[in-house]
């Protein structure tokens, strides 16, 4: 079964009051067809998530 962690971007600041933490989804462990049809929808899924990227493995990553 696939597994999904959230990577941290470094924050980024608009203006004096206005700070965002971006981050990517990072999903690991999933069998090639899971990654097949992941990666297919990677941009889809970041945008509809607020996720500027997402990262498709089916090897293990470690956590950050």
């Amino acid at each position: 079964m696939a597994r999904i962690q959230v990577l941290e971007l470094p924050m980024e600041h608009h203006g004096d009051d206005t700070v965002t933490t971006p981050f990517a989804l990072v999903i690991d462990q999933a069998t090639e067809e899971e990654a097949k049809q992941l990666r297919d929808r990677a941009a889809d899924t970041a945008t509809m998530l607020g996720a500027r990227a997402v990262i498709v493995s089916t090897g293990t990553l470690e956590p950050f």
